[in-house]
């Protein structure tokens, strides 16, 4: 590894850290000869590699703070080591908020950042389709999301886990709730934008907060990141509860850049609902990452808020 990136980047490794390993990916820290950066290797599932380090650098030069994916001395911005393709980015010294740890502060400029994001990003040809799509709200995808969970709750009675068998078992009644739920998915307002925007994805250096991990840069409804990003910072909500008032100083500072129509904004809590719903955060069971499992167990005690409260919800934020 050391000598390929010497040949591809005219690179000295002086001392390499291992930052995270998430099965389909990997980041490592290096310390080089000429400063320090941060090698990903790109998920085996990301079909052109080049598509990140062009995101990034328009990104940049729309001043959108963000990491900047470095070429090699081939010209590209992906290369190969052992078979697998890898980034080379640069490295932003400063700090990530941890979960539901994010200040007044942080939240405000981080819901500008997305919506200047957004607003940059409209201006550019559609990206891929992300994983919230038509397709999400079919009965099919409610049957996948069952046996997935019947699968889970099945490893979890085997290694007596009965923090997860009853969280299954709560996840599996929220499936029979929004099994009645209606969406028209042509009235949602959809744009490119992160597709993962949260408080691990943004490095506060100064007074402003870099963007980083470009890799599932997708098209999708707005309002989602918006209620998934506001839902992952704030503090109140690591109980489970999204407060309206804070939810709503989030959207006016995220609307300075883009704009939701009164449809985005009643069936954002919905929408969200919905998608934590489906989605089996605690698979590959057995080998979560903790950052992972942390997201799955806050996501239970957001289902089982908005499970009682998401109408009256809907209704203040219109």
């Amino acid at each position: 590894m050391k000598d390929i990136l010497n040949e591809q980047f005219d690179l000295k490794i002086t001392h390499m850290t291992q930052l995270t390993d998430h099965n389909i990916s990997a980041t490592y820290y290096l310390n080089t000869s000429k400063g320090s950066y941060v090698l990903k290797r790109i998920p085996s599932y990301i079909q052109d590699t080049e598509i990140e380090g062009k995101l990034v650098k328009y990104l940049y030069e729309n001043e959108i703070p963000v990491a900047q994916v470095i070429k090699s001395n081939q010209g590209t911005y992906s290369f190969s080591i052992n078979g697998e393709k890898y980034h080379l980015q640069e490295y932003i010294d400063g700090e990530i908020y941890d979960l539901n740890n994010g200040t007044d502060w942080f939240k405000d400029v981080s819901a500008q950042n997305l919506g200047k994001i957004q607003h940059v990003l409209s201006q550019t040809p559609k990206l891929k389709t992300g994983m919230i799509n038509k397709e999400l709200f079919t009965n099919g995808q409610i049957i996948k999301a069952k046996k997935s969970y019947l699968k889970t709750f099945k490893k979890a009675q085997q290694s007596n886990d009965t923090t997860t068998m009853k969280d299954i078992i709560n996840r599996l009644e929220y499936l029979d709730t929004i099994n009645n739920y209606t969406f028209d998915y042509s009235k949602f307002t959809c744009t490119n934008s992160h597709g993962d925007y949260y408080t691990s994805q943004i490095i506060c250096k100064e007074t402003k907060l870099y963007t980083i991990d470009w890799t599932d840069a997708c098209h999708l409804p707005a309002c989602w990141e918006v209620m998934m990003s506001f839902a992952y910072a704030d503090p109140v909500a690591k109980s489970g509860k999204i407060e309206s008032n804070a939810l709503k100083r989030y959207i006016d500072n995220y609307s300075k850049w883009f704009t939701l129509t009164k449809y985005d904004l009643f069936h954002m809590p919905y929408l969200y609902f919905f998608q934590l719903a489906v989605s089996n955060f605690y698979e590959p069971y057995g080998k979560l990452p903790k950052e992972y499992l942390k997201i799955a167990r806050l996501t239970t005690k957001q289902l089982a808020w908005l499970n009682k409260n998401v109408d009256s919800l809907a209704m203040k934020l219109v």
